[in-house]
């Protein structure tokens, strides 16, 4: 019979499994679900606080740091296959037919252009679709007119959300 253990946040019994286990081998005084909420809260109040932390963190442990990202990397290299041949699938199936070869030339030039910024600055640029190709609100297309050129830093921190100050108005 498997023994239970009453969480201090809902109070009720559950299933050891149903709690994390502390780094000294301890189970947590907070049920999974609980503690999962209390982190969220947490980072909601606190997300500044928490970011700069972790970028302090990266940045005296960027070694360290990049070889656990490579590590992962090889480990999960088919979910980072599946993902990338997912995203050039979507940006397919967002190239509307009615494209003209002088539409595909401007997003090609747009490419071509972020490389050639990225070269001369030093910075990483990426192509952004300002309506992102897939979202839970809304999908664009890939379009000259839905693309812009920003910095990689930009474009990641942003992730694949719709940012209504970034849409133009006319």
């Amino acid at each position: 019979m498997s023994k239970l253990h009453t969480c201090v946040g809902c109070k009720k019994k559950k299933q050891v499994f149903e709690f994390y286990v502390n780094k000294n081998g301890r189970i947590s005084s907070y049920c999974k679900s609980c503690q999962k909420e209390i982190n969220s809260k947490y980072y909601k109040e606190n997300s500044d606080k928490v970011k700069e932390k972790r970028s302090e963190y990266y940045g005296s442990n960027k070694e360290i740091e990049q070889q656990k990202m490579k590590l992962y990397y090889e480990e999960n290299k088919e979910m980072f296959m599946e993902y990338s041949s997912k995203r050039r699938a979507d940006k397919r199936s967002a190239c509307p037919v009615w494209l003209s070869e002088q539409h595909r030339s401007s997003i090609r030039s747009l490419y071509k252009m972020a490389r050639n910024i990225s070269k001369k600055t030093g910075i990483q640029h990426h192509v952004d679709h300002i309506i992102p190709l897939k979202s839970d609100v809304v999908c664009g297309l890939h379009v000259p007119w839905n693309l812009r050129i920003i910095t990689a830093s930009e474009n990641l921190s942003k992730s694949n959300k719709l940012i209504v100050e970034d849409m133009v108005c006319s």
